[in-house]
């Protein structure tokens, strides 16, 4: 992700996990300024794109905005170009700052999947499947053991995914498990989300 492309890329993401057919401005804005303080920070985004263009979503239902505070239709905001002129399908966000974090005692050689997601008419196309691999790719570069993710814990769809993606179920019931003192230290609900994790695939393809 290249810094010219943060307004447009944040567009895209914030309208991914988006609840609803409306997005205030103010959140947009929030997302900005957080992404480019995860850049600062070192984290690495994946983007997946084509050269095609992706049509907006049909509306659902009728779309009212009752904030009266400026806001935006996600239908469009899904409909995002990075300056080479592709159009954005999907976004991994990989980072490392995690394991330095002096709340566990995981090893710090690891990687941290914050946030995948993919155009809602671009699923199941094998997009996600190959973030995971450039993802790979992106720890091997940073000699890392293995990649860790969370999931909530009633989200089948990504927990069958990331099964099917060879990561293994972390114990999280005991204090002492990796998995849990991982989840509480960035502020996740171990009890309500499971702790995924891969290790990072040698063999080249």
């Amino acid at each position: 992700l290249r810094v010219t492309d943060v307004e447009n890329f944040c567009s895209f993401r914030a309208a991914l996990f988006a609840e609803g057919e409306r997005l205030l401005v103010s959140r947009r804005d929030d997302l900005i300024r957080h992404v480019s303080h995860r850049l600062d920070e070192g984290a690495h985004f994946l983007v997946a794109t084509t050269n095609e263009d992706i049509p907006p979503l049909p509306k659902s239902s009728p779309s009212w905005d009752f904030s009266f505070q400026p806001s935006l239709d996600v239908r469009e905001m899904l409909c995002q170009k990075l300056d080479d002129g592709q159009t954005l399908v999907g976004m991994l966000e990989c980072s490392t700052a995690e394991f330095k974090l002096p709340t566990h005692s995981l090893d710090i050689n690891n990687v941290y999947l914050v946030a995948l997601g993919i155009h809602p008419l671009c699923r199941r196309q094998g997009i996600a499947s190959q973030l995971l691999d450039a993802a790979n790719e992106y720890a091997k570069q940073k000699e890392a053991r293995a990649l860790w993710l969370h999931v909530e814990n009633d989200n089948q769809n990504a927990i069958h995914f990331y099964q099917a993606a060879n990561f293994t179920r972390q114990d999280s019931s005991r204090p002492d498990s990796h998995g849990r003192q991982l989840a509480v230290s960035l502020g996740i609900n171990p009890d309500l989300h499971i702790s995924f994790c891969r290790d990072v695939a040698t063999a080249t393809v």
